[in-house]
């Protein structure tokens, strides 16, 4: 019992999000029965995770290395790689519809230009690649600036995993909610083949980000976040930072990734998410 006592403990905050979503998801499978196939396998995984959890938790207690360290630092971001393109295989087995029509019924009111559909047909293929390379370096910003910062902030990048993962895990189940497909089907007929950021993004969001989950721009959400923290961390940068999350937001209705209402969205559930997450990290600490 004290052994169990200990293991439970030595969980850090994050690790509670990445359980308790582990759980949902669990229960989720078990209701949702054979309306989704080879659930065994999702079922599998899903108990792999909680393990892994814990065990970085036991051996972290018992020995810290570095690796171990690092470890349980970033393993969020490892599960968070495989929970984002599962949610859209869970989407596809058991929902009968989507949002759409709803969401587009604002966004034609509020912007009847369809911006997601006109823009990319009137810019150049340098435009074009220019947007591109703003998606590409959101992924390079999500991790980059933390790791240079390590040394002499361990303490907000642990924040900053958390908050992270609270995000997007909140996320996902809104997108489980209320599937929202997006224009990104339209990608294929609108843009050319071009030369390097557009092939790199096409090969980045077809490997690992699904449609089913842009009621609100996760690239936005998690961009105000990746903003908070690196201006946090490198207080010089902040007024650039915020025009990288100008050109970030406008970036994915011109990609046509979101529609203009769902990147909006984007900026207050990011407001939300990353008020919301600092107080829950602070509880939870």
């Amino acid at each position: 019992m004290k052994y169990l006592v200990s293991l439970f403990k030595n969980l850090l905050p994050v690790d509670w999000v990445i359980l308790i979503y582990n759980i949902t998801i669990l229960i989720f499978l078990s209701l949702a029965g054979s309306k989704i196939t080879e659930s065994g396998y999702f079922i599998l995984i899903h108990w792999l995770i909680i393990g892994w959890v814990f065990s970085l938790s036991w051996s972290n207690g018992v020995r810290k290395t570095k690796l171990n360290q690092w470890l349980r630092t970033w393993y969020p971001i490892f599960v968070l790689i495989w929970f984002i393109p599962e949610i859209a295989l869970f989407q596809k087995f058991y929902i009968l519809r989507n949002f759409d029509p709803e969401i587009l019924l604002v966004e034609t009111t509020l912007f009847p230009q369809r911006y997601y559909f006109t823009m990319p047909l009137e810019l150049s293929l340098i435009a074009l690649e220019l947007f591109h390379s703003i998606i590409t370096s959101f992924f390079i910003l999500l991790i980059l600036p933390v790791l240079l910062a390590k040394k002499k902030a361990g303490s907000i990048i642990k924040e900053y995993v958390f908050v992270l993962a609270f995000s997007i895990i909140i996320h996902l189940l809104i997108s489980l909610l209320l599937p929202v497909k997006g224009p990104s089907d339209l990608r294929l007929e609108l843009f050319p083949e071009g030369t390097f950021f557009i092939p790199l993004v096409n090969f980045i969001t077809k490997s690992y980000f699904q449609s089913g989950g842009t009621v609100s721009s996760l690239f936005v959400t998690i961009g105000v976040i990746i903003v908070a923290y690196v201006s946090k961390l490198f207080p010089k940068v902040h007024r650039l930072m915020i025009l990288w999350l100008f050109l970030l937001l406008i970036s994915t209705v011109i990609c046509t990734f979101h529609y203009s209402v769902s990147a909006m969205a984007g900026m207050l559930t990011g407001l939300l998410f990353l008020a919301g997450g600092k107080k829950l990290y602070e509880k939870l600490l």
